[in-house]
């Protein structure tokens, strides 16, 4: 079993910096934007693990799970 931590800073430094939310239509500059920005935290998990899980720390400590990525080698 392999194990390690990403950082989710670079999609939410974007969604900072593109607070517009219907720049995330299908088809718009902006949600290229996001899909690269994704595409390279999901460039650094192995291929070969069955799951991905990050998460977060929530205001009052506690951890909180964000899936993030594919199952499998697709």
């Amino acid at each position: 079993m392999q194990s390690g931590f990403i950082s989710l800073s670079p999609i939410y430094d974007f969604l900072r910096s593109n607070p517009d939310p219907k720049g995330l239509e299908r088809g718009s500059p902006v949600r290229r934007g996001y899909g690269l920005a994704a595409k390279g935290i999901c460039a650094e998990i192995a291929p070969a693990q069955d799951s991905y899980q990050c998460g977060q720390y929530e205001a009052d400590g506690l951890w909180r799970n964000i899936y993030l990525g594919k199952a499998g080698f697709g």
